[in-house]
């Protein structure tokens, strides 16, 4: 596990909000040298401490159609039901979980058929599967992209 320290918090908001910014921008912003804000980076890089990363707009990606699936699995089929989702190009997202459904996805495709078609072909064929519920976004009132979380192992 990395210290992360009251400098590091601020290189990282500075980031989270613009990962566009220079080092020596960053340094400006927050009166320290490039070379320390460079040093930091790389450690925190180093240490998996965060990610940087870009998000596209789905409608760049020929993506009109996107759901959150949650599924009720065998205990003794859950990793390969995760592994066999998680492999699916339309997978954008995948995770165990706790409660009534023990895996979640997110599926992203270019149209309504197509997602239907991987939910019936792909998924509720599987082994295992005990139960599936589809949740299809209709409109999105918030997303921070700064709240995002990558856990150790990921």
């Amino acid at each position: 596990m990395i210290d992360v320290d009251e400098l590091d918090t601020q290189i990282i908001d500075i980031l989270s909000r613009d990962g566009r910014r220079s080092n020596r921008q960053v340094a400006q912003d927050l009166q320290v040298s490039e070379g320390t804000v460079r040093k930091r980076l790389k450690r925190l890089r180093d240490e998996n401490a965060f990610k940087l990363c870009v998000v596209r707009d789905a409608s760049s990606m020929n993506v009109s159609a996107h759901a959150y699936i949650r599924l009720s699995v065998a205990p003794s089929s859950l990793q390969r039901v995760a592994q066999r989702i998680a492999g699916l190009d339309a997978c954008g997202y995948a995770a165990y979980t706790a409660g009534r459904y023990n895996f979640v996805a997110i599926l992203l495709l270019p149209s309504r058929g197509e997602l239907a078609r991987v939910i019936d072909e792909e998924i509720l064929v599987l082994p295992g599967v005990h139960h599936v519920d589809v949740r299809e976004p209709v409109s999105l009132t918030k997303h921070r992209y700064d709240l995002v979380r990558i856990f150790p192992g990921d």
